[in-house]
């Protein structure tokens, strides 16, 4: 106002009163309105420069420096004389929710403890070593679909593609601890939502390759160089040499809710039932049942009409370059593929599980399947049960679950053995009814038809981008 009182006096006065010409009018509003933009643009600007804007920038590095603060005090309570150099994921939970009194979510998934601020919403990765993240990027919306594919950039710099139609977990943030996918919005690193899930592996073409690996074979029959002329269909170099990685399913191809299943059927009534020769679409979700009892052809025709009317991805059942991808990877990350045992489920692995389970009888050469999924408490050990996918933290990595052991599972590579005319596929890993140490994450067996089934044989699904 200050500024149009002055204005008004440069006006000369007639009979006592101020003359005003329309187009003066004008320019003097003109004037006002570009001082008060100007105004406003120091406080709040498109960079973040602006007062307002560093305001609110220091704000939330202040609430997100105390939140990590009280993280770490609960730590310091918990580590004793005792100390392994491993944070005690139950211990963190006691002390921050009944001795801190915290208003907190926390969940453990592996040796990796999740917690979440209610009050906040913000979340933090404790790592077992006790580094804190925070897992909420400013600049990035999280758990939000995205309308296109949109590229992120996590803490340390490397950048994944989010796909249309999916959206960045809750409490996922890093590609190297496997940056995880959904699509359904808001899911978190716990399934809470119930959304297909998927985990983003990078290849950068230097230190991870699309390739197929032959440096992690065990010495069988089944090796690659016995098997020279063998057929991928699958395979797809170019989007991940253009997106620099692809995806592939965190849990083991699930069945469907609404789907036919009796647990009475044997091999041969179980292929004539709906879930194999129907239209049913596979899940990717925690616990769900696997999707066994599948051929080959049957695995490939659901891997695909997962996604076949996204514009963002193509579903396929995986490839042996991905399978091989994959297994460099987690090798990379420290994940022993040659002997799986102590991060699968193998009927040699040694561990304490908690849930529903199912223990299938191979009787006069054939799979009989159990007649009862029971909920159950054991110390496993020489144990062939089936489980439901991603139900044991222990069998991960990567978050990827159930790689080793669990189900074998079908790719989409397939050929014919000399001397025969009948086409046979690979199978990889192992399941439960095999030795971690005999059928670990590597391994490659290519010995049946593309018609074989059996309760220990699944699949898994990965996503390419278009």
């Amino acid at each position: 106002m200050n500024c149009f009182h002055n204005i008004l006096k440069i006006f000369k006065k007639t009979n006592g009163e101020i003359t005003i010409s329309l187009v003066t009018i004008i320019v003097t509003i003109v004037i006002i309105l570009f001082i008060s933009v100007a105004a406003i643009s120091m406080i709040k600007t498109e960079d973040g420069t602006g007062i307002l804007d560093k305001a609110q920038e220091s704000k939330l590095k202040n609430a997100i420096a105390a939140e990590k603060e009280k993280i770490e005090t609960a730590m310091q309570s918990i580590i004793g004389v005792d100390y392994s150099g491993i944070i005690n994921g139950t211990a963190l939970e006691e002390e921050l929710k009944n001795n801190m009194k915290e208003n907190i979510e926390f969940v453990t998934i592996g040796t990796n403890n999740y917690i979440t601020f209610n009050d906040s919403k913000r979340s933090y990765l404790v790592t077992e070593k006790g580094e804190i993240i925070e897992l909420d990027n400013i600049n990035f919306e999280v758990g939000k679909i995205m309308a296109e594919n949109t590229p992120y950039t996590d803490l340390d710099g490397n950048i994944a593609i989010i796909p249309a139609g999916f959206c960045l977990v809750k409490g996922s943030a890093k590609v190297s601890d496997g940056l995880v996918i959904s699509d359904v919005a808001y899911d978190d690193i716990n399934n809470s939502k119930g959304g297909n899930q998927f985990v983003w592996i990078p290849v950068d073409g230097e230190i991870l390759k699309y390739e197929k690996d032959t440096s992690t074979w065990r010495e069988k029959s089944d090796k690659y160089n016995i098997y020279t002329d063998w057929n991928d269909e699958g395979i797809n170099p170019t989007s991940v040499s253009q997106y620099k990685g692809f995806y592939v399913s965190r849990f083991e191809a699930g069945i469907p809710d609404g789907t036919l299943f009796s647990n009475n059927e044997d091999n041969n009534s179980y292929l004539t039932t709906g879930k194999n020769i129907g239209s049913y679409i596979p899940v990717s979700k925690k616990n769900a049942r696997s999707w066994n009892l599948i051929n080959q052809t049957n695995a490939k025709s659901a891997s695909k009409r997962m996604y076949e009317n996204s514009n963002s991805v193509t579903s396929g059942l995986i490839d042996s370059y991905a399978w091989d991808t994959i297994t460099k990877w987690l090798s990379n990350s420290g994940k022993d593929v040659n002997n799986s045992k102590d991060w699968g489920n193998y009927i040699d692995s040694e561990y304490t599980y908690s849930g529903l389970s199912a223990k299938h009888i191979y009787k006069d050469s054939g799979w009989k399947i159990a007649s009862l999924w029971e909920n159950i408490t054991l110390k496993k050990a020489g144990d062939g049960i089936e489980i439901p996918t991603g139900s044991s933290g222990r069998n991960f990595a990567n978050n990827i679950y159930d790689f080793a052991g669990n189900m074998m599972e079908w790719t989409t590579e397939e050929g014919k053995h000399a001397g025969t005319t009948s086409t046979f596929a690979v199978l990889r890993g192992g399941s439960f009814y095999d030795e971690g140490s005999i059928n670990p994450a590597s391994y490659r067996d290519g010995s049946n038809r593309e018609i074989y089934s059996a309760v220990d044989v699944g699949f898994r699904i990965v996503l390419y981008i278009k």
